[in-house]
């Protein structure tokens, strides 16, 4: 049986900005490919819910991973959470706050 793994993203925290070109996605949907034979979907929204998830108050990044059996969920996650991690870290702008 199939299923999906969502993931919100969101593009404004408290540490500052999040900004992912399209490009930072090829190592984790060449993963997933390879290892799982899964299929990754990001989505930019407005702050709201879509695709019938929960709403997510600020402008965020959906991330949906699309599984051929739900055998792998725990593996992929596994597999997927450090990399993901790697790409928020590295395109956070931090804020710097102006000082008056």
């Amino acid at each position: 049986m199939s299923g999906t793994l969502s993931r919100a993203l969101p593009r404004i925290t408290p540490a500052g900005s999040l900004d992912i070109p399209p490009s930072d996605w090829l190592s984790v949907r060449a993963l997933l490919a390879e290892q799982f034979g899964a299929s990754l979907r990001v989505h930019e929204h407005d702050a709201g819910a879509y695709h019938g998830n929960p709403p997510v108050p600020v402008p965020h990044y959906l991330v949906e991973i699309t599984l051929n059996t739900e055998s792998d969920v725990g593996r992929v996650i596994d597999a997927v959470d450090p990399m993901i991690e790697e790409i928020i870290a590295r395109n956070t702008t931090r804020e710097i706050a102006s000082r008056r």
